[in-house]
């Protein structure tokens, strides 16, 4: 199993897109944890085959940090980072 990690601020468009993208991949064996730091919450309305998890943390104010806090939340062997563009 992989664990994606995406840090975002105040992105929600790109992070559709990205989501959307990820729903196209053949192998959808993972987990994307959203960091969301903005000040209205990310609402994920699109349907997947995988697991997306939004962690609405606006006093974060790093994408360092708000990676760390997705470490956190994951048990996975597998890590992959991506940034919300």
């Amino acid at each position: 199993m992989i664990d994606i990690i995406i840090p975002t601020y105040n992105r929600h468009e790109s992070i559709e897109r990205i989501i959307n993208d990820l729903s196209n991949q053949s192998d959808q064996d993972f987990t994307v944890n959203i960091i969301d730091q903005s000040e209205t919450a990310f609402v994920n309305k699109i349907n997947t085959k995988f697991i997306v998890n939004i962690y609405w943390q606006p006093n974060i104010r790093s994408p360092i940090l708000a990676r760390n806090y997705g470490l956190k939340k994951t048990n996975s062997d597998i890590i992959l980072f991506l940034d919300d563009d």
